[in-house]
């Protein structure tokens, strides 16, 4: 059985795995651990039964199915726009190429805002500007089944994404199309106590520095902002507080590793106070709370 040609009758789980991780060797990053994700994907199995189950067999259909997932990712594909999921906090969200790919480092801001909710009274109310596939959003309210949840997304593939995702895990969040930057979008009642955010962050002239499986497949509108990067951040400084209940209460961003002074500035400036920053398990700058 060629890498040219499709199988002619069956093949084992333990020969797919080989001939796809062969294949993914172009793609030098993590060509097994990415073999076996396509083959859990395909199966349904995890690893260990995986491993266990090696003489089971693929139909030719699968292996097509198998060898196509397999070509996508030598061409650069992110694995989680490939099989359409991806982990963050404790679920699973669907994913495809309307809205960003959940980062590790984006849980850190969700356990600053859980613990700030969980510090006020027993309904805390948020917001989430840019939520994407809802995976901020989302983890937050399934933490807080009592809390008022809001999010916003200028793009109606992503809010109906994040609304498959919010079915699947029952959760009660008001999803609302808004452009952000928008003035008229901060106009209505106060009632928040906490607005986060991870905004498009990313300046146009930094777009040849990031790794083409970012540049060439992830949402552009997810990922940069004008003013070097720092638009959303103007955005949020200059109008959080007209939601917040009282004008008082927290706003929670993610940012660039180097953009923390900068930030930082644009919340002093809007007379935001007592400004803190978090940093990720590299030690890098990724988080600022500023309070009124």
């Amino acid at each position: 059985m060629s890498e040219d040609t499709e199988p002619a009758s069956f093949c084992s789980l333990a020969v797919a795995f080989e001939k796809i991780r062969a294949m993914l060797q172009k793609n030098p990053e993590s060509p097994a651990l990415d073999a076996w994700i396509l083959l859990q994907h395909l199966t349904g199995l995890s690893r260990v039964q995986l491993m266990i189950r090696t003489d089971e067999t693929l139909a030719p259909s699968e292996w097509k199915r198998l060898r196509k997932m397999a070509e996508d990712r030598c061409q650069g594909k992110p694995i989680a726009y490939i099989t359409g999921v991806k982990d963050f906090w404790k679920h699973s969200f669907r994913v495809d190429e309307s809205v960003l790919i959940p980062r590790p480092e984006t849980e850190l801001l969700l356990e600053r805002a859980l613990g700030y909710l969980r510090s006020l009274s027993p309904d805390p109310a948020f917001l989430d500007v840019g939520t994407g596939s809802g995976c901020l959003a989302l983890s937050l309210a399934a933490e807080l089944p009592g809390a008022y949840a809001e999010a916003w997304d200028i793009s109606p593939k992503a809010l109906k994404l994040a609304e498959s995702n919010q079915q699947q895990m029952g959760t009660g969040v008001c999803f609302r199309q808004q452009d952000a930057l928008c003035p008229s979008a901060w106009q209505g009642e106060a009632r928040f106590h906490l607005i986060i955010s991870n905004p498009p962050y990313i300046a146009y002239r930094e777009a040849e520095t990031l790794p083409p499986s970012v540049l060439n497949w992830e949402p552009h509108e997810a990922l940069f902002a004008d003013r070097e990067g720092l638009a959303f951040y103007e955005t949020l400084a200059a109008n959080g507080a007209g939601l917040l209940i009282g004008g008082r209460g927290c706003i929670m961003v993610e940012i660039g590793f180097q953009q923390a002074a900068a930030v930082r500035n644009i919340f002093e400036k809007h007379h935001w106070h007592h400004l803190e920053q978090g940093r990720d398990l590299a030690g890098l700058d990724r988080l600022i709370i500023a309070y009124r």
